[in-house]
């Protein structure tokens, strides 16, 4: 007996030393992740709380064991074990409060072996079982979508003064279009080549009139000289378009004549009047409709705007993912999946070839990182041209580019780690990540007017001159070498977590502002688009739009995750959720909004914004300030 006695004083000493060590480690690693005077401030403030007051002792012993959680799982990731799956990292993560909670009891005043294990066991529950299933009960859940396509469908109707033919768009980009074709009548009727259009709910509507005809494609349209108008011509066509369709379809003509003359009364009474002349180009009837009924009104200006100002991205000499991806190609690829969120058990998949086969209704994607990271050499980022509602007369371009993986890393993993991971809380971890930066621009003026920077919940304003004169300094010599810093903002991504900077850092961890640490963003490594010769048009691209660029569409209409939940019992996980699509998240929605403006470069405290104006109170805001 006294053998046996000797054995569980030993293994208890044992246990207890480990237990200590565990703690000191997730020390370490919390100031890895925080702020060291955030550390230092919690440690001061379990100080004082015990001193002053002694019946805090029993709830503050429950602060070591998940102190010894962090230094066990931050432990575990050094020694270069893998991450566990959510189940058994819930019951990893029990043994180890449980024995940490045993062996620091006694500082809380539970002396005897019973009431020990009882307090434990207490523990366990509040610290790994409780808050997961509370945060899932208190975040606000949006329901699952309408089952549906995401892809948007576009219904055409051409009606022509002579019989036309029309061939379908030459890049359709995943939009499934139904047409309809006709001639115009002596009597203001419509002779319908295949029967009248039966438009089909849930699509987009567009009228196409053609008072002189259309070519099938419009290669050459630019020498055609201008046919003359004919006698109350707009008058006719309204008559027209009003037997073809309902009056609240989208109506636009196209003539053949620049005659500003001609073309005023027909914009008077549709939505526009194209000269066939300006459409010159290798493009067929469908892309000229397609592009009349997706894009915003002024999009190859908006997008020529936003050429002129898209980012430089700079990545860190350690990231592993430093291709923005082209998302057309990577979908093309094959590597990635559809998955029905309603099968938690055998997954219902099926392969998705391009935008046409996304469909919301409780669905999210699913792929391998790397496969889908090799999968496609193209390479893009995206821009989503807005009317700044903060201030009347300024464009918001609104860049994202898309990453397959965000290995946030934080506290080396130990965020991650087993029994400590709530979504977006503690564990920033996820598939997929969607990033970029906003430039506020005035039409007309080379320089841009401010940037805003999108890190994490924060999105950072910085004015222009103040970004400018810093990038002048000789320490970002290198970067600047072959970007016009009057006009293009400098981009420093962050290792793993992808977020955007307007500096770089080259230490472990970063300050930045929030209480959190930053991973390295050193910008080392260039991403090839930034250089002109290699950008053209092929590295900017519009986010997919419908609606007159008012709506999201195709993959940007995608509401489920780009990412596969690794969770049980849905609230204990081992990884964040990944981001939605774009067109389903605030900074595209409130491109014109920020979450703090810096003062200086390189603060670490904002100024508090403005009121985030909504497109319904655009009517009564007055002008706001431009910097």
């Amino acid at each position: 007996m006294a053998r046996l006695q000797h054995l569980r004083d030993v293994l208890g000493r044992g246990a207890r030393a480990l237990t200590y060590i565990s703690i000191a480690a997730g020390l370490g690693a919390l100031l890895l992740v925080l702020d060291h005077w955030v550390v230092l401030a919690a440690i001061g403030g379990v100080v004082a709380a015990h001193l002053l007051l002694p019946m805090a002792a029993v709830p503050l012993a429950a602060a070591a064991p998940l102190l010894a959680l962090l230094g066990f799982d931050w432990a575990w990731v050094a020694i270069g074990f893998g991450r566990p799956d959510p189940a058994t990292g819930l019951v990893w993560a029990g043994a180890v409060i449980f024995v940490a909670c045993y062996f620091t009891a006694g500082y809380g005043g539970v002396p005897t072996r019973p009431v020990r294990v009882a307090f434990a066991v207490v523990v366990v529950l509040l610290t790994v079982v409780v808050p997961p299933l509370a945060y899932d009960k208190l975040t606000t859940r949006t329901p699952p979508p309408d089952a549906g396509p995401a892809v948007s469908q576009l219904d055409l109707v051409v009606v022509g003064g002579t019989p036309v033919a029309v061939r379908p768009p030459t890049h359709p980009h995943g939009w499934q279009i139904s047409t309809w074709t006709g001639t115009a009548t002596a009597d203001g009727g419509v002779a319908w080549d295949h029967g009248a259009p039966k438009l089909r709910d849930g699509a987009d509507h567009v009228l196409l009139l053609a008072p002189d005809g259309l070519p099938a494609t419009f290669a050459g349209a630019g020498d055609l000289p201008d046919a003359p108008a004919a006698p109350a011509e707009a008058a006719r066509w309204q008559r027209i378009a009003r037997r073809a369709l309902p009056g609240d379809v989208p109506a636009f003509a196209v003539v053949q004549s620049r005659d500003p003359t001609r073309l005023a009364p027909l914009r008077r009474v549709f939505d526009d009047a194209t000269p066939v002349q300006t459409l010159d180009g290798d493009r067929t009837v469908g892309d000229v409709a397609l592009r009349l009924e997706v894009a915003a009104p002024g999009a190859d200006e908006d997008l020529a705007l936003a050429y002129q100002h898209r980012p430089a991205l700079f990545f860190d000499r350690g990231e592993r993912f430093r291709t923005p991806l082209n998302v057309d190609a990577m979908l093309a690829s094959g590597a990635v999946d559809l998955c029905d969120d309603r099968q938690p058990l055998v997954a219902r998949c099926t392969t998705v070839h391009d935008a046409q086969d996304l469909h919301n209704g409780a669905t999210h994607l699913a792929f391998d990182t790397e496969e889908v990271a090799a999968a496609t050499t193209q390479t893009a980022i995206y821009v989503h041209v807005a009317d700044d509602l903060q201030t009347p007369g300024l464009k918001d371009l609104d860049y994202w580019w898309y990453l397959p993986d965000n290995p946030a890393n934080s506290a080396s993993g130990a965020m991650c780690g087993a029994g400590l991971v709530i979504p977006e809380v503690t564990c920033f971890d996820h598939q997929s990540d969607w990033e970029g930066v906003t430039v506020i621009a005035r039409p007309g003026s080379a320089a841009p007017v401010a940037v805003h920077y999108a890190a994490h919940a924060h999105v950072v304003r910085y004015p222009w001159p103040m970004l400018e004169a810093a990038w002048r300094r000789p320490r970002f010599a290198a970067q600047r070498q072959g970007i016009d810093i009057t006009r293009r903002p400098l981009v420093f991504v962050a290792r793993g977590t992808h977020a955007a900077y307007p500096d770089r850092c080259r230490s472990a961890s970063c300050d930045e502002p929030g209480a959190f640490n930053e991973n390295r963003h050193g910008g080392e490594r260039a991403w090839p688009g930034n250089d002109d010769a290699v950008c053209a048009s092929l590295c900017l691209d519009v986010l997919p739009t419908h609606d007159h660029g008012r709506a999201p569409a195709q993959w940007n209409a995608f509401e489920g995750f780009w990412g596969t939940p690794r969770c049980v019992a849905v609230a204990f996980c081992s990884a964040s959720n990944a981001p939605r699509s774009p067109g389903q998240q605030g900074r595209y929605q409130h491109p014109w909004c920020w979450t703090g403006r810096a003062p200086r470069f390189g603060a670490l405290s904002l100024k508090a914004p403005p009121k985030c104006v909504e497109p319904d109170e655009r009517a009564q805001r007055p002008p706001g300030p431009t910097t």
